[in-house]
């Protein structure tokens, strides 16, 4: 009898052994499936390098640091990642290899303290999808950083022109933000004028009377709000 109460108890623990690593099996897929959704295309870091010296460096964070990535239909998913603002993307590591976060599926990074968002920005001329810190967001407007990082070949030594190495180069923060249909990469203040024509004069007192510069995010948030309501 009791070699037979054994052999049940034995069965009764071999299954839920067997059930819950079964469960762990699917969560570590599903997990996995997850994170390897985050990849695109492999590449290695600071892929222009190819054994030769460049100043400066692409990268946001020296080393990689949890950041957690909203991803389109899946729960949040939790990675070690680095910020690359030459190539508008997040990267994080398996193996040897690195691999670029797919803009297309993320609604929205969390890093560093900061949320990070994509989207659609003038910038130097040109409209393209770009990686942007999201500061102010309500109903009714958007207010967003835009941080970018250029790369500059070398410069050979001739004539009178002296030798620079390869560099990345850093430029100056400028806030885009979209406010009653309207979106605005804000370099200065005339292009609020142009696109609110009829309001031009209360905006320049407004903006005057406030003190409010372009780099002044509680300024813009104030402002944003004041353009909301006209």
């Amino acid at each position: 009898m009791n070699c037979k109460k054994n052999i049940s108890i034995f069965i009764v623990v071999f299954a839920c052994l067997n059930s819950f690593a079964q469960v762990s099996e699917s969560f570590v897929n599903q997990t996995l499936f997850q994170i390897d959704k985050l990849a695109t295309d492999v590449k290695y870091a600071n892929s222009l390098n190819n054994g030769r010296y460049i100043e400066g460096t692409p990268y946001y964070n020296k080393d990689f640091e949890t950041g957690i990535f909203y991803v389109k239909g899946f729960k949040p998913v939790q990675s070690e990642t680095k910020l690359n603002m030459f190539e508008n993307r997040f990267e994080y590591m398996r193996g040897e290899q690195v691999y670029y976060v797919d803009p297309s599926l993320i609604d929205s990074v969390v890093f560093k303290g900061k949320t990070y968002v994509y989207r659609d920005v003038e910038y130097d001329g040109l409209v393209k999808q770009r990686l942007v810190e999201k500061v102010a967001q309500t109903n009714s407007f958007q207010l967003c950083k835009v941080t970018a990082v250029i790369f500059k070949s070398e410069v050979k030594a001739g004539g009178y022109i002296d030798p620079e190495p390869a560099k990345f180069e850093w430029e100056e923060p400028v806030y885009w933000f979209n406010v009653n249909d309207q979106q605005i990469t804000l370099t200065n203040f005339s292009k609020v004028y142009r696109s609110f024509p009829d309001h031009k004069r209360k905006i320049r007192k407004f903006i005057r009377e406030n003190r409010i510069k372009k780099y002044d995010e509680e300024g813009l948030v104030k402002l944003l709000e004041y353009l909301s309501e006209i």
